[in-house]
């Protein structure tokens, strides 16, 4: 297994970590790789972000005012920039800066309905990738949060039939619950890709899921002044970045399928943690440990934290 090397804290960024700026060596992203983002409320005016929105939708109220500068509009807004933020500077501030991306607003976590119709919209206006950093409410029960079955069938229409074919991927948050992925329907559905979060210096958070069903980690933020929307070492946080990977994998080679694109984004991840097995407890007092298995798969970690330098360059050259 390909072991990261030891991270001192606080000396890296999470885009430092995950290597993105060694990963604009091949691109900084393309403006037809579209980057659909679905989440409560945005604000897309703005202006790390107001240059490359592409047809904005409101799922709720079927039009395309997606939100202000309100408190959800945040998460949405810092969300996007972590994947596609630029300023008008032109000094890029997220994973793919020259990507475009496509905001869709679903105004509440409850709303099944919406939901449907934003993975539908996602599909019909051929989205690259679809970015979903949120997920039902967990911690409330053991009995978990099942994924309402006609939002399964969109899922798995863009999953396996988006991108004219090609297949669209499909990134969720694993959840800050810590709990099992597996009680987060919408994370642990097979056809997507689930992230959990670690820090800069390589560590689990206190609250990220755990789970069969991590695909992948990514660092993200720790708290700062002026950090809105919850993001401070949250899976949304990381759920973006690796949406913005998976744009830089795209715009670097438009031919991947979404197995080719699953598939280097495991290979190409660097192992971190592990090395000393702890065991831990989630809040239903069911223990873990973040240990890797045969398949170099941990139920902290998943196959490992995204190199995105990495990946572009296998799929630069695939």
């Amino acid at each position: 297994m390909k072991w990261a090397r030891v991270r001192v804290p606080g000396s890296f960024t999470p885009a430092e970590t995950a290597n993105i700026p060694a990963a604009w060596r091949w691109t900084r992203g393309d403006a037809g790789i579209v980057i659909a983002i679905i989440d409560v409320d945005f604000n897309p005016d703005d202006p790390d972000l107001s240059d490359s929105v592409r047809s904005p939708f409101d799922a709720v109220s079927r039009d395309q005012d997606v939100g202000g500068a309100t408190l959800f509009g945040a998460h949405g807004t810092e969300c996007a920039r972590i994947a596609v933020g630029r300023r008008p500077t032109d000094r890029p501030t997220g994973a793919a800066p020259r990507c475009s991306w496509m905001p869709i607003r679903i105004g509440t976590r409850w709303d099944p309905t919406a939901q449907r119709r934003a993975f539908e919209y996602a599909l019909r206006c051929n989205a690259d990738v679809l970015c979903c950093p949120w997920g039902p409410y967990g911690g409330l029960a053991e009995r978990g949060s099942p994924m309402p079955e006609p939002l399964r069938h969109w899922v798995e229409r863009c999953a396996r039939h988006g991108r004219a074919g090609k297949g669209m991927p499909i990134v969720f948050a694993a959840g800050n619950d810590r709990e099992n992925v597996s009680l987060n329907g919408y994370a642990s559905h097979p056809d997507v890709i689930a992230v959990a979060a670690t820090t800069c210096d390589d560590r689990t958070t206190s609250t990220s899921n755990y789970g069969g069903g991590i695909s992948i980690c990514a660092p993200a933020p720790s708290a700062q002044p002026g950090t809105v929307g919850g993001l401070a070492l949250s899976t949304s946080a990381s759920a973006a970045l690796v949406a913005g990977t998976i744009g830089l994998m795209l715009a670097a080679n438009p031919t991947l399928t979404v197995h080719n694109t699953k598939s280097i984004l495991a290979r190409t991840a660097d192992k971190i943690g592990g090395r000393s097995v702890r065991l831990r407890r989630d809040r239903w007092g069911h223990s873990y440990t973040d240990a890797y298995d045969q398949h170099g798969h941990s139920a902290v970690y998943g196959r490992g934290r995204v190199n995105a330098a990495e990946a572009v360059r296998v799929a630069a050259g695939s």
